[in-house]
Formats: structure tokens, sequence, C-alpha cells
């Protein structure tokens, strides 16, 4: 563990208690695969009823292909789990990448990018990518103090998410205005 990653951690870790352990286990599962399949599919079932392809095929890509992305750079760097701190929960598998983080990064900014094409208030749209961008930073601090990976895996997973979102929004750009639900 380099010396930041252990300063970041073993900063973290101080402040464990048994409040605080359960509420980062909650925060952690809003980056579990189960969690994020479930919300890309509801945004992807409710994009496709009001006829935005272009926003279901993006929130799919997210969501599926950041899951790829973990899997296929977990195996290629095999970066072993950190052992220095001691881990509240079970883990399997390999760090390098978080893919809570990676994936929470991906499919959370596109809901957010997604959610804003469909608002004309400024204030609304900020306030969408402040909580879009709060469960971002809370799960990725979640498996840093859960002693699930170093803060550098951590780091990087949500830099790959953040590429993974620019790629796809670039490949898939808007370039009309997403459909306005109608309705009260």
């Amino acid at each position: 563990m380099s010396g930041l990653d252990q300063w970041i951690a073993e900063t973290l870790v101080r402040y464990r208690s048994l409040t605080l352990d359960q509420a980062m286990i909650d925060i952690t599962a809003l980056g579990s695969t189960m969690l994020i399949s479930l919300v890309s599919l509801v945004a992807f079932i409710f994009l496709w009823m009001v006829r935005d392809r272009r926003g279901a095929a993006q929130i799919a890509l997210a969501a599926g292909g950041g899951g790829i992305c973990v899997e296929i750079l977990k195996r290629v760097v095999q970066r072993p789990r950190q052992t220095t701190i001691p881990p509240l929960v079970h883990f399997h598998g390999f760090s390098f990448p978080s893919g809570h983080a990676l994936t929470t990064t991906a499919t959370y900014a596109m809901l957010g990018a997604i959610a804003c094409s469909y608002v004309q208030d400024r204030r609304i749209r900020r306030v969408i990518r402040l909580i879009c961008a709060a469960v971002i930073a809370l799960v990725a601090i979640s498996r840093i103090y859960l002693g699930a990976h170093y803060p550098s895996d951590v780091a990087g997973g949500i830099l790959i998410g953040l590429a993974w979102f620019l790629l796809i929004r670039h490949i898939l750009a808007i370039r009309k205005p997403a459909p306005q639900l109608s309705g009260g």
C-alpha cells in the first residue's frame, strides 16, 4: 500500500463505529451489482416507454458496459485486495479497479445526465447533478471505509467510470432534445 493509500485508509478507519459501520454497509449497496442492475433496468424500461431510445441505450451501455470493463480490468491487472486495514465485510476477487466505484460513477452519472435532459430549470438540474455526485462519492468512501479497496483502486474506478460515461455520451451524442414527458 502506498503512503497516500495508507494515510487515507487509516484516517477513515479512525472514524469507525457501529452506527457508521452499518451506514457504510448500506451506502455501499447503492453500488452493488444487484442495485445497479435494478436501477438501470427500471430506467431503461421507463426511457423505452417514453420513446427515448437513445437514453435507454445510454443507460444500458453505462451499466452493462461498466460491469464488463470491471471484469476485464480486474483480470488484466490482478491486484490483490488490501490487507493492512481489517475489512468489515468479506470481499472476493481482485481489487483494481473498484467495481462499485466504476459502475456507480458510469451509471449514476448517466442517470443524472439523462434526467437533466428532461428538466428545463437550471436549479433542478444542479440538484440532480449534486445528488448523483453525492451517491458516487459516498459509495467510493464506503469502499475504503469498509476495507474493500485501496483508495487508489477507488480513484481508478471513478476515473474509468467517468471516462466510460463520457465515451458513451460522445458516441451516442444527443443531437436533439429528449422527448418531453406529457401529463401533469
